[in-house]
């Protein structure tokens, strides 16, 4: 599989509110792992980020809802790269989803990673950051 920023998912069960829409729950489970899937292909799972005694942090999500998705729904979610700070330690990335290639929701997250020893907050090694380098940028990338 090449190395792409998007990921496809079906709408579950398990997925859906008491109104019978994806919840919004469900849009964060489903950010916080299409990350994790984009960078296995760089190398930098969970297995690897546990071996190396880091942990992806999100210092902040907001999921904005542009149009509902229902059971069994093909979806998709982009991957792009909102921002980073000076010091290559904060990162905004943004999980966009997509049924029938319009946009349905946008979750924007402020991440890090952590040294889970040291209890800080690092630069994230060289073939984390190429996966971070390689997600196209926002159109308001921003220098935070």
């Amino acid at each position: 599989m090449g190395k792409t920023n998007s990921i496809d998912f079906q709408v579950t069960w398990r997925d859906l509110d008491a109104n019978g829409h994806m919840a919004n729950t469900s849009y964060m489970d489903y950010a916080t792992y299409s990350r994790i899937v984009y960078f296995e292909r760089y190398g930098f799972g969970a297995k690897a980020m546990k071996e190396l005694g880091l942990g992806p942090i999100a210092l902040n999500d907001n999921l904005s809802y542009r149009r509902e998705m229902h059971m069994l729904d093909k979806f998709r979610i982009e991957l792009l790269w909102g921002g980073v700070n000076e010091k290559q330690t904060r990162f905004i990335i943004v999980n966009r989803f997509f049924v029938d290639d319009v946009l349905s929701a946008e979750v924007t997250s402020m991440t890090c990673w952590m040294d889970l020893e040291k209890r800080k907050i690092v630069v994230p090694p060289e073939g984390l950051m190429k996966g971070l380098l390689d997600l196209p940028k926002t159109e308001n990338f921003q220098e935070l």
